[in-house]
């Protein structure tokens, strides 16, 4: 029980720190700007309409192409000074022991990626808060947009008519959720495990990141299926697996189970280097 309290008390720890970081509000800020870029002009649309829109536009948005890189390069911000080690380090690794202290960090990259989407989700509720109405259905707004060219007057664009036909919308909205979090966590191990084997630079961890969070953007350079399969970061978009697009060796489902393998995988990998590591500490980024 002691253990557990001690790596509780260590992530918190780690929270408490974005009070003070100019770096998450500089995340904070470009959160808020992207998502009012996309949101905001779904509030002229429904005041012109007159109809008010259902609170489940967060599953059309987190599931493009154009907009994955973007969280996922927030995300890296986010976990950029991965694994977390400033001048209470040692006295923190003294008290606890190497293995709570770094079960807190892993641990704080979970928690950390959960709050980073629950706001995301959030904000696409804030900026429309004006126009939401409470029901259980996509409403005739969402369904609008995702089957017509009608929002493409206000720059609306990314609401899919595939999630519309194939998906209800709690049930989205929970996959969407539960995808994009894998996959912030999975940056944020990635530059945890880099950064450790890197030893004296944390550049390794931020430019595999960086490269991950842009892979979406390449597709179409080489045979889409192959870019795909090989590509967790573009298994957010759930009209590009299987069997959706010939070729293509990963479902949706299997998606999930994938991504929640391959952050294990980091996460013992991460273990291993920190076990032969020398304690080195770095300035707040």
């Amino acid at each position: 029980m002691r253990k557990v309290s001690s790596v509780i008390h260590l992530t918190v720890n780690e929270f408490r720190k974005w009070f003070a970081s100019k770096r998450m509000l500089a995340v904070a800020l470009m959160m808020l700007t992207c998502v009012h870029f996309y949101i905001s002009p779904i509030c002229k649309y429904c005041r012109d309409v007159g109809y008010r829109i259902a609170p489940f536009i967060f599953p059309h948005l987190v599931t493009r192409g154009y907009v994955i890189p973007t969280l996922l390069f927030l995300a890296t911000i986010l976990f950029c000074n991965a694994p977390f080690m400033d001048n209470l380090s040692t006295y923190e690794i003294a008290r606890s022991g190497k293995k709570q202290w770094l079960v807190s960090k892993l641990f704080y990259v979970y928690t950390a990626s959960f709050v980073y989407v629950a706001v995301l989700f959030g904000l696409t509720l804030l900026f429309v808060a004006r126009y939401l109405v409470w029901i259980g259905e996509w409403g005739k707004v969402i369904t609008t947009l995702s089957l017509t060219t009608a929002g493409h007057l206000y720059d609306i664009a990314f609401f899919s008519d595939h999630i519309l036909k194939h998906c209800e919308p709690l049930q989205a909205t929970l996959l969407a959720f539960l995808m994009l979090w894998l996959q912030t966590a999975f940056v944020g191990v990635l530059i945890f495990a880099a950064n450790l084997f890197a030893k004296r630079s944390r550049s390794l961890g931020i430019l595999l990141a960086a490269a991950y969070g842009a892979s979406p953007m390449l597709y179409g350079l080489w045979d889409g299926a192959e870019m795909i399969t090989i590509s967790p970061a573009m298994w957010s978009i759930p009209y590009y697996l299987k069997p959706h697009v010939p070729g293509v060796l990963v479902s949706y489902t299997s998606a999930f189970w994938l991504m929640a393998l391959f952050i294990a995988l980091l996460s013992l990998v991460s273990w291993l280097f920190f076990r032969k590591r020398d304690m080195e500490i770095y300035p707040e980024l």
